[in-house]
């Protein structure tokens, strides 16, 4: 499978993840993901010796790890959009009704150079509140898949380690790692979809992001 084979070259050491430096729910999602790292490499430390924890659960527990980075970075962003959230909708749908009040007050007789100045103004912070608000959208969708791939992930480890206690004479059961691979490659692909719609000439240059769809 190519999102298990694939390796991406990295210049610089990975994030210190610590979740009581972001809110809920994130911080829950951040340690949700970490619990099941740790319940994974206890497993594998805790197996017998042989094909089981050299080779499938190394390779699992490296995957496993980028997977909760990604995890991390994802909170951190959807942090970071929730700051922006609600209250900023707020402050900005009452400035367009103010706008939207000082050009009907204008009247008919008002100065053209002023009724259109006005114009200018509400279509400007209606812009912003349209942005505002795909930006709530995009926090509540980002909160929905992370809460989804972070409960599977947990699903996932359980019943690999149920494989694990499970070995027969020293011999790992085929595909006892695939729950926890898959797992981490659509975390991966959501990784990489907020990658993409945060790049200067992605959707973020002119508002919130729009997330990749659900693999």
């Amino acid at each position: 499978m190519l999102g298990r084979s694939r390796r991406r070259a990295r210049s610089e050491e990975p994030a210190a993840i610590d979740p009581w430096a972001v809110p809920e729910p994130w911080r829950g999602f951040v340690r949700q993901a970490l619990g099941a790292q740790r319940r994974f490499a206890q497993a594998i430390a805790s197996g017998p010796p042989g094909l089981l924890g050299e080779r499938l659960g190394a390779d699992t527990l490296s995957r496993l790890a980028e997977g909760v980075q990604h995890v991390w970075s994802a909170a951190r962003q959807g942090a970071v959009l929730t700051g922006a959230g609600p209250s900023r909708t707020a402050q900005l749908s009452e400035d367009l009704h103010r706008a939207q009040a000082q050009r009907l007050g204008l009247g008919p007789g008002a100065p053209p150079a002023q009724a259109e100045a006005a114009g200018r103004e509400e279509e400007a912070v209606a812009a912003q509140l349209r942005a505002a608000r795909r930006g709530e959208a995009a926090v509540e969708e980002l909160t929905t898949r992370l809460r989804l791939l972070t409960a599977r992930l947990d699903e996932a480890v359980t019943s690999a380690v149920s494989l694990n206690l499970a070995e027969q004479d020293g011999v790992a059961l085929a595909g006892w790692t695939d729950p926890v691979m898959s797992v981490v490659d659509d975390i991966d692909a959501l990784h990489q979809g907020l990658i993409e719609v945060g790049r200067p000439e992605g959707p973020l240059a002119g508002g919130p992001p729009s997330l990749p769809p659900t693999p």
